[in-house]
C-alpha cells in the first residue's frame, strides 16, 4: 500500500501474533488467537487531541477500520483472528478529528 507521510507521521507499527488464554468456569479455559499490535506517537506531540483508528487487511481483502471508536493509546489488540490468515495493519492518527499521517503498514502471518 502507498500512503503519502505527513510532518509528524507515525512509525515502526508492529504486529505480534500471540496466544490469549480465556478463562471460562474456573479452571477451564479456550485458547484464542490474537494480534497485538504498537506504534509510536507522532514527534513532537500535537497540540490538541490526538487519537488513532487501526486498518487491518486480511488476505488482500480491502482494508478496514478494525476499532469500534477511536483510541488514545499506541498499542491495539486484535482478537479473534484466523489461524493460517496473514493480516497487513498500519495506524492512522488525528489531531482535533484531523487526519495527521500514517504508520508503515506491517504485516504478520497467524500460525
Amino acid at each position: 500500500m502507498s500512503r503519502a507521510y505527513k510532518a509528524g507521521s507515525l512509525t515502526l507499527l508492529t504486529l505480534a501474533a500471540s496466544l490469549l488464554l480465556s478463562m471460562l468456569g474456573g479452571c477451564h479455559g479456550t485458547t484464542t488467537l490474537a494480534l497485538a499490535m504498537t506504534w509510536t506517537a507522532p514527534a513532537p506531540p500535537p497540540v490538541g487531541t490526538l487519537t488513532y483508528n487501526v486498518l487491518c487487511s486480511e488476505n488482500g481483502e480491502p482494508y478496514t477500520v478494525i476499532n469500534s471508536a477511536p483510541i488514545t493509546t499506541t498499542s491495539y489488540v486484535l482478537t479473534p483472528v484466523e489461524a493460517g490468515a496473514t493480516y497487513d495493519c498500519y495506524a492512522e492518527s488525528y489531531v482535533n478529528g484531523i487526519d495527521e499521517g500514517v504508520s508503515n503498514v506491517a504485516m504478520e502471518t497467524v500460525p
